[in-house]
């Protein structure tokens, strides 16, 4: 019975260390924009990613927040790039995906292929304007803890019940 007890207590310490860790999470999401090749076009913006890091501190949490914000900015520079101004890189992409197919049809299909290819690849073709990151905003994780315990108040009761069934597991053996 003392083994349960402590197994139980270590690992209700072990959870509450790693959710107290981090009690400031900052964010911050990248998209990139890009224009098609018409003159009267609109600039359409592409969200990449959002970037989330807890740190023990704002300062902590922003510094390691700014290296993926970087690698994320030349990634998304990166991507739309290929996408959207490498005409030739989009209708190879297209044939190698289609090889086994293409090679099966006729001339007539063929021909009808090649120009599908080549409309859907200059449809999405144009210029990249840039790369936007949002401004990164911080927030104390406790207040956002302090939601989830209200707002599911039995997601504690459910958690002691496993780590009971996990110590009776451990006791068994």
């Amino acid at each position: 019975m003392r083994i349960k007890q402590l197994f139980t207590v270590g690992l209700s310490l072990l959870c509450f260390a790693s959710i107290s860790y981090g009690e400031i999470q900052c964010s911050t999401s990248i998209s990139y924009k890009w224009k098609n090749g018409d003159k009267e076009a609109k600039e359409t913006v592409e969200r990449w990613t959002t970037l989330r890091v807890n740190g023990a501190t704002e300062e902590a949490a922003k510094a390691t927040l700014q290296p993926l914000v970087d690698r994320n900015t030349k990634e998304a520079r990166g991507q739309c790039s290929q996408l959207h101004e490498n005409l030739s890189g989009c209708m190879s992409a297209r044939y190698i995906a289609l090889s086994t197919a293409y090679s099966t049809l006729g001339f007539q299909a063929r021909k009808q292929m090649d120009e599908a290819i080549r409309s859907d690849c200059e449809k999405g073709q144009g210029q990249c304007v840039g790369v936007e990151v949002e401004e990164i905003k911080c927030a104390s994780l406790e207040s956002a803890d302090g939601a989830e315990a209200a707002a599911g108040g039995d997601d504690k009761k459910a958690g002691e019940k496993g780590a009971e069934k996990a110590a009776d597991k451990a006791e068994k053996k």
